[in-house]
């Protein structure tokens, strides 16, 4: 039942109500049939979405209204949500903030379906690379594993170039 209006509280139907309604069971008391009542109630809407920031304003808020999908009007959706937070992060990322976090909270009407869509933006700071080690590498000399690396000491860290230098080492096809 819990599953279930998480479901539905997932689809902005913020006040579905399920409840078990009744037990039935077969005569030989072998087979049970599940009654649940469900009352979804109104589906919320979007009504307008707003960014608070928590640290210095990398982006406008302009450049991240750009990367969302989903507007004002269109009913929630939680998993638009997610994936437009997971946008929003991964811009941070692209300029070496990685820590960078967004949070969507929702925040109610006094009255009416539409609802406001708030990104709490926490960006933190530039990450760098410090020292690239290598470890357990007993065969390979390490100046053949640092010409595949895409990332470098004292530079700026970007996930991108990480999954790039690990490609880069899987295609050598000299590690397991």
């Amino acid at each position: 039942l819990k599953k279930i209006r998480e479901y539905y509280v997932y689809k902005g139907f913020f006040d579905a109500e399920v409840t078990l309604d009744r037990l039935e069971f077969n005569d030989d008391l072998e087979a049970l049939r599940l009654v649940i009542a469900i009352a979804e109630g109104p589906r919320y809407r979007i009504g307008s979405i707003e960014f608070e920031f928590v640290g210095n304003n990398v982006f406008t808020e302009s450049k991240l209204r750009e990367s969302l999908l989903i507007e004002v009007g269109e009913p929630w959706d939680g998993e638009r949500v997610s994936t437009d937070s997971e946008r929003i992060q991964h811009l941070y990322s692209e300029q070496a903030y990685i820590d960078a976090a967004v949070t969507p909270t929702v925040i109610y009407p006094l009255e009416g379906e539409d609802v406001i869509l708030r990104f709490q933006v926490t960006e933190g700071s530039r990450v760098f690379t410090n020292e690239i080690e290598f470890r357990g590498n007993a065969g390979t000399k390490d100046a053949v594993i640092r010409r595949q690396l895409e990332i470098y000491p004292g530079e700026e860290l970007y996930p991108d170039r990480i999954q790039d230098s690990l490609s880069n080492l899987h295609r050598l096809q000299y590690f397991q």
